[in-house]
């Protein structure tokens, strides 16, 4: 479930820009960040799909260069959060070491 979609001019929201954070099954939180302008397509409250298109990547926030940052986290509270270690599975779908990604 989408938990937060924030654009802050202070606090987390300078770091992470355009941000989407989701509660997975399992009460962890997925944090997307760096996200492009306008492009979210969910909202607070929403029941998010594997696979479904939140937004779109950009360079929002404390970032130069367009690319998502993902985290999982144990609170919503970014500043507060300790990281929860994962991995990906069907890992054929991600760009190898060097290589660029088109969207």
């Amino acid at each position: 479930m989408v938990e937060g979609m924030l654009r802050e001019l202070g606090g987390s929201g300078r770091v992470v820009g355009n941000h989407v954070i989701i509660r997975l099954d399992d009460g962890v939180y997925a944090l997307l960040a760096h996200l492009r302008q306008g492009s979210a397509t969910v909202r607070v409250g929403q029941h998010v799909d594997r696979g479904e298109r939140v937004a779109r990547c950009g360079n929002s926030g404390n970032s130069s260069e367009p690319h998502v940052h993902l985290q999982l986290m144990d609170t919503r509270r970014v500043f507060l959060a300790a990281g929860v270690p994962f991995t990906f599975t069907g890992t054929d779908a991600l760009p190898a070491n060097e290589q660029a990604t088109t969207f």
